[in-house]
């Protein structure tokens, strides 16, 4: 249980806990650096605990009363966009300001397209290794449609495509990526679509916005996901868009 692994556990304090107990991260961390991933996906009692870790600089294991003084630094990331999240009250806004001391907004993937041979090296290596393969990389061709795709998921989601080519491949270099972009859009194709779809007429941002979402949406196959992706916004934010120009999804755009 994530409470058992970030706070530690008391002896016996719960089914299946040692009998000697256990210090969790933060504890063993103590003059060092803990980085929570995904922190988002915290569920808010956790978050509770975690805000008193941060303001105390002290953790209590689970099943004890006795806190422990600790001294660590904490560096958090999200794929999600928190201060949304705060807005439908799924995350605490207290927790949302303590960790926000220093914010680094990391671009999606799609927006670093010089990072994308650098990590298809890194991860070209890692599994061929691991599969015991003597593949070396992708032809010059195929690493131009990778550097043209949207990448949805960023760096996870290139990490599984190589993973899943390093597989299937039997040729020292790969060269066929067709399965990458099947069924999903680049952004470029989405702002053509809206040329195309588009009068001559001069319009307002705001009409222009909700017909890129429009657009975007049919090609998605009003997948909200890759929507989101597509337009390099959150989906919280897509949501609100949708609200704010009255789009109601497919019983307005069929």
């Amino acid at each position: 249980m994530i409470e058992s692994e970030l706070f530690g556990h008391a002896p016996g304090s719960f089914t299946g806990a040692t009998r000697e107990g256990r210090p969790g991260k933060f504890e063993s961390a103590d003059g060092a650096t803990v980085f929570l991933d995904e922190i988002s996906k915290l569920p808010l009692d956790v978050q509770a605990k975690l805000l008193r870790v941060l303001q105390e600089r002290e953790v209590t294991r689970l099943g004890d009363t006795r806190g422990i003084q600790i001294d660590v630094r904490i560096i958090c990331a999200s794929n999600r966009d928190l201060l949304a999240m705060v807005r439908e009250k799924a995350f605490r806004e207290d927790l949302y300001y303590r960790c926000n001391v220093i914010d680094i907004a990391i671009p999606p993937l799609r927006q670093r397209q010089d990072d994308i041979p650098v990590l298809t090296s890194v991860f070209v290596a890692k599994y061929a290794a691991l599969l015991r393969k003597n593949i070396y990389g992708f032809t010059p061709s195929a690493m131009q449609q990778m550097s043209g795709y949207v990448w949805p998921g960023n760096v996870r989601k290139l990490e599984n495509f190589i993973e899943r080519m390093i597989n299937l491949s039997e040729d020292a270099t790969i060269s066929d990526v067709s399965s990458l972009s099947r069924g999903i859009p680049t952004p470029d194709a989405v702002v053509d679509g809206v040329r195309e779809g588009a009068s001559s007429q001069v319009v307002s941002l705001a009409e222009a916005e909700r017909r890129a979402i429009e657009e975007a949406l049919r090609s998605c196959a009003f997948n909200m996901t890759r929507c989101a992706a597509v337009l390099a916004v959150s989906k919280p934010a897509l949501y609100a868009k949708l609200k704010r120009h009255g789009i109601h999804l497919r019983r307005t755009l069929q």
